[in-house]
């Protein structure tokens, strides 16, 4: 009967019914490995462990008292309590969380606590829960401090988004096991400088900051992943010099003008530089040999002669560079599969030759365009997208030949 039950549990596209999970506990746990898994809960992978997520809002936070029998008996699994806080009135749950995480603790039920806060005023109030919590998340709460968070070991991310006011962040900086940080469209933000003692950040995002530099950064030697992404006002990458572990850098609608503090970050596997009008050129990712993707729509590039040697790179995007004449830089890259160039200004696509992976190229509306001739013979290309061009009719490699 089981067996049964299983594979109706798989067949769901929602959450499986409540009746499959009473039948009893193996149904119930094979329930919540479902997608939308059952009664808030959902064991999946999150951050590379396996562990149990009970996803609840503040209001539904006295169910976890009648649900304790189930938590207690079922450990094989690390549990992850996230919660949503909305408005002032949630303030009236904290009380209820408390009680249930204490009471839990009390079970010896290892739990952490991943905490959302939307509309609130002050974090004061949330002190006890947020000493048990590895992430916070905060939407559009009117602060002036962070000092609530300051000293806490067990956090692990921080992450805020829409807060105005020009509340200070320095308090973060005395949470040393901190490895992700995001703040986003909170253009009055201060003491960002101070995440540069984070020696285990792993990930920072600082979207829409008044920030003219990321200098701070340098000492931040474990970054794998920066995101500066609508921080108008910076013009220079030049705190990410060197950083042997950064994989991923999003610069998109930035004013910085090149390439060149990446020149040795050697690990570097994608590079974001949407709407980057003042970069010309991928000088300085000449020969980075991990970098397998490259976005650099509508930019300013006028060559990309400095993805030569790139020989992991897979993807190219160059769509509504108009300064852009050539593809040469990208000739006998054996891992090519992708190149963007449409709404560009490019005569040819010369530098495609030896490309044997290519398997997609988009020209379309490159009214400078005069030869596909470097296409013929690709044995892996399945789309070429002209339209818009003297060759709009040409749908695929075959044409070519």
């Amino acid at each position: 009967m089981l067996r049964n039950i299983f594979r109706c549990i798989d067949y769901c596209e929602m959450s499986p019914p409540l009746a499959f999970a009473g039948v009893g506990p193996h149904a119930r746990e094979y329930s919540e490995h479902h997608r939308e898994g059952v009664l808030g809960s959902t064991v999946i992978a999150e951050d590379n462990t396996v562990c149990r997520v009970l996803n609840l809002k503040s209001s539904d936070a006295a169910r976890l008292e009648p649900g304790r029998w189930w938590l207690t008996r079922h450990r094989d699994y690390p549990l992850r309590i996230k919660v949503q806080f909305s408005g002032p009135e949630s303030l009236k749950d904290i009380a209820t969380l408390e009680n249930a995480s204490r009471s839990l603790s009390d079970d010896k039920v290892k739990h952490t606590l991943s905490l959302c806060m939307e509309d609130v005023e002050f974090l004061l109030p949330f002190t006890t829960l947020l000493q048990r919590s590895e992430e916070i998340v905060l939407r559009r709460c009117t602060l002036t401090s962070l000092e609530a968070l300051e000293g806490m070991g067990g956090l692990r991310t921080v992450e805020v988004f829409g807060c105005p006011g020009a509340f200070d962040v320095a308090s973060l900086a005395t949470c040393p096991n901190l490895t992700r940080v995001t703040v986003s469209s909170c253009p009055d933000v201060a003491s960002l400088e101070a995440l540069g003692r984070l020696q285990n950040l792993r990930e920072v995002a600082l979207r829409g900051c008044r920030i003219t530099n990321v200098d701070f950064l340098k000492n931040c030697r474990m970054l794998e992943e920066v995101d500066v992404c609508g921080s108008e006002c910076l013009t220079t990458l030049s705190g990410l010099s060197g950083m042997p572990n950064l994989k991923t850098v999003a610069a998109n609608y930035t004013a910085i003008e090149n390439f060149s503090d990446l020149s040795d970050c050697t690990a570097l596997e994608s590079l974001h530089a949407t709407g980057c009008t003042k970069v010309t050129s991928f000088d300085g990712l000449l020969g980075l040999r991990n970098l397998n993707d490259v976005n650099a729509f509508r930019s300013g590039i006028d060559n990309i002669r400095g993805l030569a040697g790139c020989v992991a790179l897979e993807s190219v995007n160059v769509y509504g560079c108009k300064t852009l004449r050539s593809l040469a830089g990208l000739s006998n890259l054996k891992n090519l599969k992708t190149v963007n160039a449409s709404d560009s200004g490019i005569e040819n696509i010369d530098g495609l030759s030896g490309c044997t992976a290519l398997e997609s190229v988009h020209v379309a509306h490159c009214k400078n365009l005069t030869s596909l001739k470097a296409l013929s013979g690709l044995p892996n290309l399945k789309t070429v997208n002209a339209a818009g061009t003297r060759f709009s009719p040409l749908a695929d490699s075959a044409a070519l030949d």
